[in-house]
């Protein structure tokens, strides 16, 4: 064979092997409309299901995320702003709700019919029966408990000494107060019942701070929020530190110890003068118990985003948080997920929705390949099983009366009608579409027609003579 007739049959081979393609995907269509004809309410419950699948995947990959914080101008506003900031690849909506703290922001999440359905927590601040209405999605940072003192009156050196002045607190339904009074309940302190605790707004406090009019306040907060810039800046103001802060952890074991080290506020006015011992807290990310595993992870993922700028984390590397740090509020299923093995393969390659989706349902999918792909080698067409479904009748037929034919009761009559109807197969299956591999199964059709047609002309002779 020459060359130029070599790549003419390649040619050709190639034509005719996309024209069988293209047969085959024919007949498979043409199968899926004559059973969805053929069997309606099967089709109309199968569309009903992959209709209800669409919207099902839509309302999981939508929606508003409402995360309760703090006042604006916070440390733990300006984080859940970092959030939502950061939110913009998932396709939720992500927005920041003011409150006056950790208790209110508890009472908040908990409302069943309200758009609230994330919340920033002190667990130290809250009682066990709260805590187990939420899931945690981890711990997004080391926050401090600040105490400034006005210099004037001299050194600090315990909780005791300080309770004899004038201290800001934070307002009643904040974590700040309930942690402070837990701190000074520790040293017989009550602070609920003692004039020389004003409660009140952190902004408002640093401005009373200044004009003499509160000798020291307590507020918890990130090193580079503004409250803390602005008394770590003021010459007058002197930070508390805590000499004794593992006996405070181990009374209250949501605290931490961290060490603020020498001059890490300012360097270039070495702020502070020397290491200072704080107590801090561990913001834990808050969510609803029926929050969507979606949304749980696309919070999860914008928080991650968030925190991994190094300008944001002042304790700790960057992308240390997101973090299970404690069990005080029990970890999500996703969290935990999370935690274990990372984001979803997928992420960042494919639509969010279908990172979550094949994340999420990939034992399904796995088991469904393992079952799908053992039955295609066993070549179950649908065009072979619907041309055997529609034969089927015809087969069943012949064996009617290749069975009536042998019995002696029969008559010249019936017979000739057996014709009459051999006839009208014939035709009705000479206009049957036929698809592409059932070539063979459409002639031994034919073959078994001649073969009752013979047997019915014989009985014709035997009765006949």
């Amino acid at each position: 064979m020459s060359k130029t007739s070599r790549e003419t049959h390649k040619k050709v081979k190639k034509v005719k092997s996309f024209e069988y393609l293209r047969t085959i995907v024919a007949d498979e269509a043409r199968a899926i409309y004559e059973l969805a004809r053929d069997q309606k309410y099967l089709a109309a419950g199968i569309l009903f299901l992959v209709i209800s699948l669409i919207f099902y995947l839509n309302n999981l990959s939508s929606g508003e995320i409402n995360i309760v914080a703090d006042k604006q101008g916070s440390s733990w506003y300006q984080i859940a702003d970092a959030i939502s900031k950061s939110s913009v690849d998932t396709g939720f909506k992500i927005a920041t709700t003011e409150s006056q703290g950790a208790i209110q922001n508890s009472e908040l999440l908990s409302e069943k019919n309200n758009k609230i359905n994330a919340a920033l927590l002190i667990p130290g601040a809250l009682d066990r029966e709260i805590l187990d209405q939420f899931y945690s999605l981890g711990n997004i940072d080391y926050e401090p408990i600040w105490i400034f003192y006005n210099k004037k009156i001299g050194n600090i050196s315990s909780l005791e000494d300080l309770a004899k002045y004038r201290v800001g607190v934070g307002p009643l339904k904040s974590g700040r107060f309930k942690l402070t009074k837990r701190i000074f309940d520790l040293n017989n302190i009550n602070i609920a019942d003692n004039e020389r605790f004003s409660q009140g707004d952190v902004p408002t406090q640093i401005e009373n701070f200044n004009n003499s009019k509160l000798d020291a306040l307590i507020f918890i907060g990130v090193p580079n929020s503004d409250n803390v810039k602005k008394l770590a800046q003021n010459p007058n103001a002197v930070l508390y530190s805590f000499d004794d802060a593992d006996a405070y952890v181990q009374n209250i074991p949501s605290l931490e110890k961290l060490i603020l080290k020498k001059s890490s506020l300012d360097i270039s006015n070495k702020t502070p003068r020397s290491d200072v011992t704080l107590l801090a807290i561990s913001t834990v990310l808050a969510v609803k118990k029926d929050m969507t595993p979606n949304m749980q992870w696309a919070l999860l993922l914008s928080a991650k985003k968030s925190l991994d700028n190094d300008e944001v984390v002042f304790f700790g590397k960057s992308g240390q948080f997101p973090a299970n740090l404690s069990n005080a509020i029990h970890l999500s299923p996703v969290a935990t997920q999370f935690y274990e093995k990372g984001p979803p393969i997928l992420y960042g390659k494919t639509p969010f929705w279908f990172a979550i989706l094949v994340d999420r349902f990939w034992v399904i999918l796995l088991t469904a390949i393992a079952i799908i792909y053992p039955l295609s080698k066993l070549n179950l067409h649908l065009r072979a099983y619907h041309f055997s479904l529609s034969e089927r009748s015809t087969f069943i037929e012949l064996i009617d009366m290749s069975k009536r034919i042998n019995l002696s009761d029969i008559g010249i009559d019936e017979l000739i009608t057996m014709q009459n109807r051999l006839e009208e197969i014939i035709i009705h299956s000479s206009h049957h579409h036929v698809p592409v591999s059932e070539e063979s199964q459409y002639f031994e059709m034919f073959r078994n027609i001649e073969a009752v047609s013979k047997r019915i002309n014989q009985r014709l002779s035997e009765l006949k003579e």
